[in-house]
């Protein structure tokens, strides 16, 4: 049992943490451009090495290398406007890395692509015109869910969703969670003059989804056997357990952009 001091202690770790994280990540997220690209780059760089650490048991892996070239051209040709080009060099490094791995392709495979598609997700937002206030908006959501989720299944409780995997999940903090995603994004709208509907609609869908992002992290994480993803962020856990659930968001808003308009951001946001 975990001592009253020990609690704490983790609690002060987490605190530090995000103090000395959060200027740096609002900064990039704010000014954009190379600043923010280089992020996001360096936070899916160390995502595949979270992943391959406990997918292949070994983050010296050939296929590190690989995923990390392919990361490097990833961004760059995102960075300049070639996403369709950077999604084809993600299918093709993911092919190549899992030739390298042999018998673990799969998640050879998987990796490259879980750190490479939300890359391109993020680069592309937030170098479009109306790209700040997009990650304002799929961040908001990813965290109004999380919050309200976490606060609505303690004081509810009530059938787990898929308990094998996450125990303390339940339906009702799904629920919760979800309506204040929408409750988040139809204020967002108000305040930023976009239509509250459609962004409503959006941020149901995009809830969903981050919370899906999460059960297949902790699913990933159950078949390794372990708790973090790594211990790169002290009292945090490691990058993937930060962005499990941002990241398969920041994938379909920007899906849903570049179909509605040709442009990740403005489509997300004008309707």
């Amino acid at each position: 049992m975990n001592s009253p001091g020990a609690g704490k202690s983790d609690l002060a770790t987490r605190v530090v943490s995000a103090i000395v994280l959060a200027p740096v990540v609002l900064a990039a997220l704010w000014f954009g451009g190379a600043p923010f690209a280089l992020l996001a780059l360096l936070a899916a760089i160390l995502v595949l090495w979270e992943w391959t650490g406990m997918a292949l048991g070994d983050r010296r892996s050939a296929v590190n290398v690989i995923g990390w070239g392919t990361l490097l051209l990833v961004s760059g040709l995102t960075y300049f406007g070639a996403p369709a080009y950077a999604l084809l060099i993600s299918v093709a490094g993911a092919l190549v890395s899992g030739v390298v791995a042999g018998s673990q392709w799969k998640w050879s495979s998987s990796g490259v692509l879980y750190a490479a598609l939300p890359l391109i997700a993020f680069v592309s937002l937030r170098g479009s015109p109306e790209g700040l206030a997009a990650m304002v908006l799929i961040i908001g959501i990813v965290w109004a869910t999380d919050i309200f989720a976490y606060f609505s299944g303690r004081s509810i409780g009530g059938p787990k969703i898929w308990p094998a995997v996450s125990p303390k999940k339940t339906w009702a903090g799904l629920i919760g969670g979800t309506i204040a995603a929408c409750i988040f994004a139809a204020l967002f709208a108000r305040a930023a003059d976009y239509a509250p509907l459609p962004l409503a609609t959006l941020a149901l869908v995009l809830a969903i989804f981050s919370q899906a992002g999460d059960f297949m992290e902790s699913a990933v994480k159950r078949r390794f056997g372990v708790k973090d993803a790594s211990n790169l962020i002290p009292g945090h856990g490691g990058v993937m357990d930060r962005i499990d659930g941002l990241g398969p968001a920041a994938v379909l808003a920007a899906a849903v952009g570049f179909l509605h308009v040709g442009d990740p951001a403005s489509g997300l946001l004008v309707w």
